[in-house]
């Protein structure tokens, strides 16, 4: 258990493989949070929602950006997306997988009209590992501010979360303090732009 933990929390070089790959568990894991796999998810302002989607998948959260497409689009998925959910439990994250194919770059940003508590966000690897060090974006608040930016290329790796053609990746969400949201739930939203 400790060293699961160790692993967990460490942060590898550029391109550096993981210690273990186990999949979803692993990559997905959180102490003390739950993980929520199935959200009813609105876009933008709109209060029309997508009910009960596995979120699992970065295709069903970030494959579509209105309520009215029938099947979303794959990764990565519409430019622009803009999912939000109105109900993320206080100590909930999300975790959504995705396989990286180059040379496409992209980023995050935590939009202001979610109006939530800050909000952390991470791409990591099936052993829950940080692929480098840009990979995290801790307490970031609701001001259209950027979450975790990606490209496929190894330089500015502080900068940006350094991806590797061919390899699944997960980015996990979560409320960086959960007693910053004093309701049961609160609103946690996104928005994905890639080129």
């Amino acid at each position: 258990m400790i060293l699961g933990a160790l692993l967990l929390s460490a942060t590898v070089g550029a391109w550096e493989p993981p210690i273990f790959v186990d999949g979803f568990d692993s990559a997905c894991w959180m102490p003390g949070r739950t993980w929520i796999k199935r959200e009813s998810i609105s876009y933008g302002v709109y209060p029309a929602q997508r009910l009960n989607l596995d979120t699992t998948v970065w295709d069903n959260v970030w494959g579509y950006n209105d309520t009215k497409a029938q099947h979303p689009k794959p990764w990565p998925g519409v430019g622009g997306a803009a999912p939000v959910n109105i109900a993320m439990p206080a100590a909930g994250f999300t975790c959504r997988a995705f396989t990286y194919h180059a040379p496409r770059t992209g980023k995050f940003s935590n939009p202001s009209y979610a109006a939530g508590p800050n909000v952390s966000q991470d791409i990591v690897t099936r052993a829950g590992i940080h692929p480098t060090p840009g990979c995290i974006a801790n307490d970031v608040p609701h001001s259209d501010a950027n979450l975790v930016q990606w490209k496929g290329t190894t330089n500015n790796p502080t900068g940006s979360c350094n991806l590797r053609d061919g390899t699944t990746y997960y980015v996990r969400q979560w409320f960086t303090r959960p007693a910053d949201c004093t309701k049961p739930n609160c609103v946690m939203g996104s928005v994905s732009y890639h080129d």
